[in-house]
């Protein structure tokens, strides 16, 4: 997972985690890049679940995040309004 969007979800599961077995060690490894995570020898991986291959195993550990892009009337009449994220990148 990002290393930007790691926080939110995971800190709070890992305290709880580490808490309940305090004898168990463990690493996270926060990535930009997208990896073959069983080649590395993961156990795991965190991801958006619209970013899930389609061969992995998803649990979710969250509830679902709502996002918004807001904007002016007056904005949206010379601009197109973004369907889907990747869309928020030609807009200021």
């Amino acid at each position: 997972m990002a290393p930007a969007a790691a926080r939110m979800p995971l800190e709070p599961l890992l305290l709880e985690y580490g808490r309940r077995y305090p004898e168990v060690e463990l690493e996270v490894v926060t990535e930009n890049a997208l990896m073959d995570v069983i080649g590395k020898g993961f156990d795991a991986r965190v991801r958006l679940a619209e970013a899930m291959s389609p061969d992995m195993v998803a649990i979710p550990i969250t509830r679902t995040v709502r996002s918004l892009v807001v904007g002016s009337p007056e904005y949206f009449t010379r601009r197109s309004k973004p369907i889907v994220p990747l869309d928020l990148v030609q807009h200021r």
